[in-house]
């Protein structure tokens, strides 16, 4: 072992850093895993170096290779969880949803309170009504409540659910963290208005108008103003998206 460890350190110093380095800046990352299986040979057996070459075909695109050196790493160190997040990122890339899965059980395994792990396979089902996809999403939630992302996700799941009030408190504890969220706040206006809170859409919905004309954000605004009796100003709104080609038969019955 210390014979090899000997030979491999040899090797590692064969490494031109500069030349390497430059593949990086200039994402030249096919040229850098091919130099990096001339100057390593083809018997490597040190799990850093499988993962960086595995990585260079993965940031090149070259799903197949990465895959290779991956699975290589992988048996040496099975338990190493940025090789096991790289091989479900890569089937989950690729399709392979089942394989993606049982990677990320794995990282389960090993870490229980990984945030994006239980992001990741949340990802992994598509429709909101699946219910392993809401256990992961509040999974997620609990861990890093804060997260954009999640939170909006689990606000759309909940909205679908009918859990309204579920969804527009995840929603409210991710925009007080990052105020600027234009995302976020879209995302609650129908929900504040589902929920009678008429006030805070126009006051938040007009906001996001003064930089974005989101048809959406037009639509919610003037339900709002129509429920709080502001006839003229819902009508505006309306008009608007008539001219902007997007009314329909549910705007119009507010007209």
């Amino acid at each position: 072992m210390l014979c090899c460890n000997a030979v491999f350190s040899q090797t590692a110093n064969l490494v031109d850093k500069e030349k390497l380095f430059d593949f990086y800046q200039t994402q030249r990352y096919a040229d850098a895993a091919n130099y990096l299986r001339t100057v390593y040979g083809e018997d490597i057996t040190d799990a850093r170096t499988l993962s960086q070459i595995g990585y260079c075909y993965l940031m090149s695109g070259n799903n197949v290779d990465a895959e290779k050196f991956y699975l290589k790493a992988y048996s040496v160190q099975p338990h190493s969880l940025p090789i096991l997040f790289s091989l479900a990122s890569i089937n989950s890339r690729r399709g392979n949803i089942d394989k993606a899965k049982l990677y990320y059980g794995e990282i389960v395994k090993i870490d229980s309170n990984n945030f994006s792990v239980y992001k990741s396979l949340a990802n992994l089902f598509a429709s909101n009504k699946d219910s392993l996809k809401l256990v992961y999403l509040v999974k997620a939630n609990k861990l890093n409540p804060l997260e954009g992302d999640v939170a909006n996700d689990l606000a759309d799941v909940y909205a679908g659910l009918q859990e309204r009030e579920k969804a527009y408190k995840v929603l409210n504890v991710a925009i007080a963290a990052d105020t600027g969220n234009i995302i976020l706040k879209k995302a609650l206006l129908p929900i504040a208005n589902f929920l009678k809170k008429y006030n805070e859409v126009i006051a938040s919905g007009e906001k996001i108008l003064s930089v974005d004309n989101d048809a959406y954000v037009i639509k919610d605004v003037a339900k709002a103003y129509y429920f709080t009796k502001n006839y003229t100003k819902a009508i505006s709104l309306f008009k608007l998206l008539e001219v902007m080609g997007l009314q329909n038969e549910a705007t119009l019955y507010y007209t």
